[in-house]
Parts: C-alpha cells; sequence; structure tokens
C-alpha cells in the first residue's frame, strides 16, 4: 500500500467504497466531496484509513496526488488488485467441460 490522494466524488466514492471495506480499509472521516475532493488512503498518516480532503490536506504524509479519478489506480495504490474477466471468455457453467475447469484454474490464480 501506497500513500495517494486523488480526486473524487461522491458518485465515484459510493462506487469504490465497498470494494475498499470489504478489502480492510477503514473509514476515519469522510465529508462533503464538494468542499473536500480529495480521496485518501493515509488519514493522519495511517495507511489503510480513509478520509477526504481539500487542496491544502492533500498534499500531506508524503502522498501521491492525482487530479483526474481513476479507479483502478487507486485500488492499485490500495494494494488492492481486481481480477477481470475478458468480455469473450464466457463459460456455461460446468465442472465436466474442459473449458470451465481452466476458467476456474484461471480465476484463482488471479
Amino acid at each position: 500500500m501506497k500513500p495517494i490522494s486523488m480526486r473524487c466524488n461522491q458518485q465515484q466514492w459510493e462506487e469504490i467504497k465497498p470494494i475498499l471495506l470489504e478489502n480492510g480499509l477503514k473509514i476515519q472521516s469522510i465529508h462533503s466531496f464538494k468542499d473536500y475532493p480529495y480521496l485518501v488512503n493515509n488519514w493522519n498518516g495511517t495507511l489503510s484509513f480513509l478520509g477526504n480532503g481539500n487542496n491544502t490536506f492533500k498534499k500531506l504524509f508524503d502522498r501521491t496526488v492525482f487530479e483526474e479519478w481513476n479507479k483502478k489506480v487507486f485500488l492499485e495504490y490500495c494494494g488492492i488488485l481486481q481480477k477481470i474477466i475478458p468480455k469473450y471468455f464466457v463459460v456455461k457453467e460446468d465442472s465436466n467441460n474442459p473449458l470451465w475447469r481452466k476458467y476456474i484454474k484461471w480465476l484463482n490464480e488471479t
């Protein structure tokens, strides 16, 4: 996990929040994203504590600052890599199907 500060709005926060919480991060201080538009993963210098802050706050505690939202980058800085299933890889669930077994193996390895 690396300290990050990224511009974020309420809708983006609501989308990423469940993923962050499922992966052990904790909400420490979240307020209006209109007033505090930067989401951070090291509130008061403590990694894995989530909060949001203003323009001055974004640079504190050795954070890398991003001015545009990028969910993938924020998750990577939080040490969360999402499993992405290619759109073309659709296989009917069937344990006798070799493609299904290969898919399950791939899913468990990523």
